[in-house]
């Protein structure tokens, strides 16, 4: 897979977070995304579609018009390393990230790992973070 495909597969999926409909945003994962994905973050780790679905749709509620910003992104070997801010609905950056894409032989994305932590030495925001499971 090219770092061309792996960028193209990233973007589809950072859409997804924005999507405001269910099919919408299935749509969007069955193009970038394995059917057994795994989403893992600080609060949360789902499995396939539905579960990161109703990870997604909270975070939706909790912030209105959150998306993702894509700042930096590299990849290789079928792995990418992203640095990404969430903003919400005005543009206003809520938080930044870090996260550790890994894609499958047909190169959609089969997991991804994020950090709130930014380890490229900006300061992270101190926020609490939305949709924990609890």
């Amino acid at each position: 897979m090219t770092s061309v495909n792996a960028r193209a597969i990233w973007d589809s999926y950072t859409a997804s977070w924005s999507a405001s409909e269910d099919e919408s945003r299935l749509a969007l994962f069955r193009d970038c995304l394995t059917g057994d994905c795994v989403y893992k973050d600080p609060n949360i780790e789902t499995h396939g579609y539905e579960e990161l679905t109703a990870y997604m749709t909270r975070l939706q509620q909790q912030i209105s018009g959150a998306s993702f910003v894509t700042r930096e992104f590299v990849s290789h070997h079928d792995s990418a390393l992203i640095r990404w801010n969430m903003v919400d609905g005005s543009g206003t950056v809520i938080n930044p990230g870090t996260s550790i894409g890994v894609f499958s032989k047909d190169g959609r994305l089969k997991s991804r790992t994020s950090h709130r932590l930014d380890p490229w030495g900006r300061d992270a925001i101190s926020v609490d973070w939305p949709c924990s499971s609890s």
